[in-house]
């Protein structure tokens, strides 16, 4: 039974059902705690809600996604969870407000490769589908969030030692003019922003506050477990 599905915090996913084509998985494609590292509007749909009150109460909210196949956010509870493998993209992987996630990997021969997995899943309760959630990697995740009309962007947290790392990296390259701390900061992540920015060679249309941070970003600043 689905559980004040939609309580929490205004929170509308999309409610569609899945196709024919759709395959049901036996065992859960993600697991573990992810949490809303940030939110954006999708760039064609027209919004008239202000971002910055939802971005306040949305993101730091914890996703997870358990051993069972099952999910859990605040507010939102289901007893019987169902995961397909969706063959239809349930985001537009071509809007520019995700460009980062596109970040490609890097051609050093100390690169690990290509992370970037690329899956769409349903999770649907009583026949409705009521996450939809885009892979990029075995870090980051995108969902779809009030009608497709914007993204929330979650991952795992990092721990102080890749924070480090990623800082000392950073620096070493002149995005960061700060001795490392091990702390996500402010000045982390507008050197991250700068860095995404010059992997892209700038050719996408926005530079975000908080880039996403995939496993090509980690792999390419030797953070990568």
């Amino acid at each position: 039974m689905i559980t004040h599905l939609l309580l929490a915090l205004g929170v509308v996913f999309c409610l569609s059902t899945t196709t024919l084509a759709d395959v049901l998985l036996t065992q859960p494609p993600i697991k573990g705690t992810y949490t809303v590292a940030t939110m954006r509007n999708a760039s064609d749909v027209a919004s008239t809600a202000n971002p910055m009150m939802a971005e306040e109460t949305t993101i730091g909210q914890e996703i997870i996604f358990t051993d069972e196949g099952g999910l859990q956010m605040e507010g939102m509870g289901c007893d019987h969870w169902k995961i397909f493998a969706s063959t239809s993209d349930v985001i537009n992987t071509k809007d520019p407000m995700l460009a980062d996630i596109h970040v490609p990997p890097t051609d050093s021969p100390l690169s690990s490769g290509d992370q970037r997995i690329e899956k769409n899943f349903l999770y649907t309760c009583e026949g409705e589908s009521v996450v939809q959630v885009y892979q990029v990697d075995d870090r980051v995740l995108v969902l779809p969030w009030n009608n497709s009309s914007r993204y929330l962007i979650a991952e795992p947290l990092l721990s102080k030692k890749q924070i480090r790392t990623l800082q000392s990296q950073l620096k070493d390259m002149k995005f960061h003019h700060f001795e490392p701390t091990g702390i996500l900061d402010t000045d982390t992540l507008e050197a991250l922003a700068s860095w995404a920015g010059y992997r892209l060679k700038d050719s996408e249309a926005y530079r975000f506050q908080r880039t996403a941070i995939t496993e090509n970003l980690l792999d390419t600043l030797r953070v990568l477990d």
